[in-house]
């Protein structure tokens, strides 16, 4: 067995999301995993292939795994990556470890395989032939404009859901602005930024109260100027 830990990046831009946050992810210990279809990359999924028998095969096989996306430990240094998935700064990076075997297989709570980690595969070269690859594989590789996510999924046979992926043990908290000199002016001067802060206290005051210890952590992205 080993420990890998990933990232998963929120926005926290309203109650909704905060609730969202609170109920279903840390509550739950859970992430919600949906069909192919409905991620950004219009890409996603799409092969040639001269065998056109294999189509309605792999079409189903796509069809009946979900997935869930997170990133890899080194994407917190990527501004981009806070920028697209934590709204502008204003919102979170949340850290679970996953316990996994040889097989890159999840192990939940009780001891049971619970779907599948894969890290995704970054490659315009091979990107549009399907002959020799597996569902997985044609599920889990993207063209290189996308290496910046350092992409891990989470694949698993079944319905969209909410499902439990690893134990969650830190959460990392955006800071917009935080080692500029003005930063409180520009603060009051900004409805979305305070709206952010109060949501972030709540969040904080939430997390103080669990049994389980989950560390907060305020995220000081560094800039050289």
């Amino acid at each position: 067995m080993k420990k890998l830990k990933l990232i998963k990046f929120r926005s926290l831009a309203g109650d909704d999301e905060l609730e969202r946050i609170i109920k279903d992810i840390i509550k739950e210990n859970s992430f919600w995993c949906s069909k192919l279809w409905k991620l950004n990359d219009p890409m996603e999924g799409v092969f040639s292939t001269y065998n056109s028998d294999s189509i309605q095969k792999i079409f189903f096989g796509k069809n009946n795994i979900v997935i869930c996306s997170f990133s890899g430990e080194k994407a917190l240094k990527n501004p981009l990556m806070w920028g697209y998935y934590a709204n502008g700064f204003k919102g979170i990076a949340i850290e679970t470890e996953v316990e996994i075997n040889n097989h890159d297989e999840v192990i939940n709570s009780e001891g049971v395989i619970n779907g599948k980690i894969v890290k995704v595969v970054y490659d315009n070269k091979s990107f549009s032939s399907a002959n020799k690859l597996t569902i997985e594989q044609i599920m889990t590789r993207k063209l290189e404009d996308w290496t910046h996510e350092e992409e891990y999924r989470f694949l698993k046979e079944g319905n969209e859901g909410l499902y439990e992926i690893g134990e969650i043990n830190k959460i990392y908290f955006g800071s917009p602005y935080y080692n500029v000199n003005n930063r409180k002016e520009i603060i009051d001067n900004s409805v979305p930024l305070q709206e952010y802060e109060k949501l972030k206290n709540k969040l904080k005051d939430f997390c103080e109260t669990l049994n389980k210890k989950i560390y907060l952590e305020d995220y000081i992205m560094k800039f050289y100027m």
